[in-house]
């Protein structure tokens, strides 16, 4: 799905937005998509390569499908990562190099297998537990917590 214009669409069980300029289709798979967004960032490092362009679930979870910059160069063994800067910001995806890269770069169509990519820390998870906790006189159990 290589993409000169930036353009939406919606299919029969997917949703995407490309990203403008000379792309390629990278898909990602995840267990969970949760906090993704069409259009959301995709980051190398902390440089903005990309969109989220699609999504679709699939039997072991989610398929999301990145549009990223053509002279991105990343290698093709990459990992992905699904970010959240903060309790307020919106969820990421940072793709990253391991500790030894392939020479060979990602290409259109390239996938992303699970064993390669990771959640990361659900804010939104963290805060219920903490509301869950004081809500229920938790005040002596986070002392406990906190001084153990």
């Amino acid at each position: 799905m290589r993409g000169d214009a930036g353009r939406a669409w919606i299919g029969r069980d997917a949703v995407g937005r490309d990203a403008a300029g000379p792309m390629i289709s990278i898909t990602v798979e995840l267990p969970t998509a949760d906090g993704i967004t069409l259009g959301a960032d995709v980051r190398d490092g902390q440089q903005i390569v990309g969109r989220v362009a699609g999504m679709r679930t699939v039997a072991s979870g989610a398929s999301v499908t990145l549009s990223v910059r053509d002279d991105s160069r990343l290698p093709s063994n990459s990992t992905a990562s699904v970010e959240l800067p903060s309790a307020l910001g919106n969820a990421f995806i940072r793709l990253a190099s391991p500790d030894h890269p392939s020479q060979a770069v990602l290409r259109d169509g390239d996938v992303i297998p699970p064993s390669r990519t990771e959640l990361g820390p659900q804010i939104e998870s963290a805060l219920a537990t903490f509301g869950a906790l004081l809500s229920r006189s938790g005040v002596d159990q986070l002392a406990t917590i906190v001084t153990e």
